[in-house]
């Protein structure tokens, strides 16, 4: 057993011993180039044995080339995104590297990006099983953390590394926080139209009128290319007719059925029916969907959620009638300035 220090040099030559060994690996590294799965023998790896890897990577960042994910993805690699994730650790078995380098010109010296230059890196091998153990634990518990790649964000991802591209400054795409953003006054004409939208769960499946009419209505409402599993939702409206504009934003948490106060992240919406446009199913109207990755491209971080959520409950325990359902099945729907706004206040 033995830990020993890896000048820039031989941190390539270790990564492919330890990626053309048997044992299953575990990666977590932020940023991957062009190149990156054939210099480092994972592309091998991944064709003939896709269930052995496990990779984290930092896709959102704009400093990640979504190419080689786009082909771990293809092979069937299980391969997840985690946002600020700035780690370079390779695990397999008790082999464990841990350095500087990311799998990139900057970090390895290979890519055909001319706008970057290679950094001097340094790195620290191990096979000690005390210290492999210790980073498996570590990795577990990132791995729950990070977020499945989906093609909607591999789309934003390959937008964000053209953009990169175009410029010699930031190697990483600097990407505000949401509610930073909303304590600023600089940024709130961009979120103007972004609201809080708190719905009560009723436990109840989509209706099987409903599916049906998913499969024979909805689709000719939009273009057959953005019509997929993996965008469509739907939202119900019993009663009285939501008012919403194509292309709104808005932050979904949803109520369980019950007494109990207590919400739940959903995500951030963007409404893509048209303007006022109700589908009608049965009793139902319905509003169509899409869950997008941040807002406005401003990050809404896990803790960020948490807070916002808190303080939703909090205003809601203090109101009198605050977690009754309203005529539209919403228990709030209000601009996330103004709630903000009125919780400083407060």
């Amino acid at each position: 057993m033995s830990v020993k220090f890896l000048e820039e040099k031989d941190i390539l030559g270790a990564i492919r011993e330890m990626t053309e060994g048997r044992r299953p690996m575990c990666i977590a590294v932020a940023y991957w180039g062009e190149n990156a799965l054939s210099l480092t023998r994972l592309e091998r790896r991944a064709q003939k044995n896709p269930d052995s890897l496990k990779i984290i990577c930092d896709l959102r960042s704009g400093a990640c080339n979504p190419n080689p994910i786009k082909k771990l993805k293809k092979a069937k690699v299980a391969i997840k995104t985690l946002d600020d994730m700035h780690a370079k650790v390779w695990l397999c078995g008790r082999k464990l590297i841990v350095g500087s380098a990311n799998v990139s010109a900057n970090g390895l010296g290979f890519d055909n990006d001319a706008s970057l230059q290679a950094n001097y890196e340094a790195a620290v091998y191990s096979d000690l099983v005390r210290c492999s153990e210790r980073v498996q634990a570590w990795f577990d518990e990132l791995w729950k953390k990070s977020d499945e790649i989906t093609s909607d964000l591999i789309s934003v991802a390959e937008k964000r590394w053209e953009a990169r591209s175009k410029i010699n400054g930031p190697r990483r795409i600097n990407r505000e926080s949401l509610m930073e953003a909303v304590k600023s006054k600089k940024n709130h004409k961009l979120l103007t139209d972004v609201r809080i939208l708190v719905w009560r769960d009723s436990g109840e499946e989509r209706s099987e009128e409903a599916e049906k009419y998913f499969e024979r209505e909805a689709p000719p409402y939009y273009d057959p290319y953005d019509w997929n599993t993996d965008k469509r939702d739907f939202y119900p409206c019993p009663n009285e007719k939501w008012k919403f504009k194509k292309d709104r934003i808005f932050l979904h948490y949803r109520a369980p059925a019950g007494d109990e106060p207590e919400l739940n992240y959903i995500g951030i919406h963007r409404i893509v029916s048209p303007d006022n446009q109700y589908h009608k199913v049965g009793n139902e109207y319905i509003v169509l969907y899409y869950e997008e990755i941040d807002c406005k491209n401003f990050i809404f971080k896990p803790s960020e959620q948490e807070e916002l959520q808190q303080s939703l409950i909090e205003y809601l325990n203090n109101k009198k009638d605050g977690w009754e359902p309203k005529p539209d099945g919403n228990i709030l729907d209000r601009s996330l300035l103004e709630f903000v706004n009125h919780v400083h206040k407060s």
